[in-house]
């Protein structure tokens, strides 16, 4: 695992799943070796966090305006050229639904949330008489449900491709591996944090790119 870390005492499975979830490109000794020196602060807060005033945040023109009709046109425009696509973020640990895939837990009507969010992506695309590309990005705690969905739901309107993030391990305070209650290593989806790492990893980005796409939408798949 170069660039990850040789951990003794995993069991294959562990081992394995590291591997294919791209455990060796994260820089698990050093954050490590930060932990046990005390000097782990490159995620700290330094300065003042305080909320947007106003003016800091420009909003879109009303509804019904010319101003709106404007970039709704460019829009629909910019996804007939193949320039926009969408990447719905699907991963983490599948813990907040009672061990069930949030992705794929009923949200409206029996429809799930990635049904309604691929559906909406339809919707639009529809209306522009494009394709637009749905990407999305699972873990290795729900890759492969979310995979036997995406095939039944992708369309040639909305393609669908799935990419995965990264897994690590869970360490203690002073930077010690951490094992659950069996003595075995506690994986994680590190977080969102992932995605421009994950899909330059898989090549999505890469393709996405070469065919012509400017512009990726992210979302959660629950919002």
């Amino acid at each position: 695992m170069a660039g990850g870390m040789a951990v003794d005492g995993l069991d294959r499975a562990t081992a394995e799943t590291l591997e294919r979830y791209g455990f060796g490109a994260l820089p698990y000794d050093r954050l490590c070796a930060e932990l046990r020196s005390g000097t782990a602060s490159s995620n700290h807060v330094t300065g003042t966090v305080e909320v947007p005033l106003p003016g800091d945040i420009t909003a879109l023109p009303a509804m019904g305006t010319d101003a709106r009709r404007e970039l709704e046109t460019a829009g629909l425009e910019s996804m007939r050229r193949g320039e926009v696509g969408v990447v719905v973020l699907a991963g983490g640990m599948a813990t907040r639904f009672g061990g069930v895939v949030k992705a794929l837990a009923p949200a409206v009507d029996g429809h799930t949330f990635l049904e309604l969010k691929v559906r909406d992506v339809a919707h639009v695309a529809g209306r522009a008489g494009a394709t637009v590309p749905v990407y999305l990005m699972t873990s290795f705690a729900t890759d492969e449900r979310i995979r036997e969905e995406a095939a039944r739901l992708s369309s040639a309107a909305t393609p669908i491709d799935c990419f995965a993030q990264f897994v690590s391990m869970r360490v203690t305070p002073n930077g010690e591996l951490h094992r659950d209650v069996t003595g075995a290593a506690s994986l994680y989806a590190p977080g969102h944090g992932d995605l421009p790492f994950a899909l330059r990893r898989s090549h999505v980005l890469s393709r996405f790119r070469a065919a012509g796409g400017k512009y990726l939408f992210m979302s959660n798949v629950d919002n």
